[in-house]
């Protein structure tokens, strides 16, 4: 959400189970956050899912979409728009060979998954990113992917509440976005998050993402500490060195 904020002026909005929050911002490189304000969901309103609908109670979710839009005071309706990492799946993939165009990339990335879930990989809408191109032309992908149902109920619901959804992405890259200027001047390193129930997990090596996982959990302090030890731990069996 940060990251789309930057060269101008800009909102974006975060959805979670527990509400909705707005935030404009502007200032290019210089952020600077101009307005924001959270407000909470009526309990049952929502509830995350990666395969149904989130959306419980349509109605509510509309009607406090449009109260906090209307107490932020703003004009601008193009959000960007964040979502909790339980409405969908994010990997690292690696590819033998690259593709021609980004079409034939997500054929092969579809065919490729295929096999690893249980559920019709055509009812997914899916997107990725090209970390890297080795010397041997395989491909390291940085891969999305969430149910068609599931977004589009988003996409929909926001747009009936009279805003224009432009960007939709996963909280945790979010985050990263907003911290990686400084983070960007190490090409290895580690980025640790815990927001909203979620420990999320980046290891960078060389400038590139190498190890990506996340996980709902509680907050307790040995537990955030058992599955960030158990993250570094499998990081260091797939890349020993």
């Amino acid at each position: 959400m940060w990251s789309r904020l930057l060269s101008k002026k800009g909102l974006g909005l975060e959805l979670s189970s527990q509400g909705v929050s707005f935030a404009q911002a502007a200032g290019g490189k210089s952020l600077r956050l101009e307005a924001g304000l959270s407000l909470p969901f009526t309990p049952g309103t929502l509830q995350l899912s990666r395969r149904e609908p989130n959306v419980i109670n349509p109605q509510a979710f509309v009607g406090k979409l449009r109260e906090a839009h209307l107490r932020l005071l703003t004009q601008e309706r193009t959000v960007s728009v964040s979502l909790p990492e339980a409405t969908g799946r994010v990997m690292l993939l690696d590819l033998e060979a690259r593709f021609k165009n980004r079409e034939e990339g997500l054929d092969i990335i579809r065919w490729k998954l295929k096999k690893s879930f249980p559920f019709d990989i055509s009812t997914v809408h899916l997107d990725y990113q090209t970390l890297a191109v080795r010397e041997n032309g395989s491909v390291s992908l940085l891969v999305s992917l969430i149910s068609r149902s599931v977004v589009t109920q988003y996409e929909e619901l926001l747009i009936e509440a009279g805003l224009e959804p432009k960007f939709i992405d996963f909280s945790s890259f979010n985050l990263y976005r907003l911290f990686s200027p400084r983070l960007e001047l190490s090409e290895n390193g580690a980025f640790i998050s815990y927001y909203r129930g979620a420990l999320t997990v980046l290891i960078f090596h060389g400038g590139v993402l190498s190890f990506y996982r996340t996980k709902v959990t509680t907050g307790e302090t040995h537990n955030l500490y058992r599955e960030v030890n158990s993250s570094f731990l499998v990081y260091n069996d797939k890349h020993p060195g």
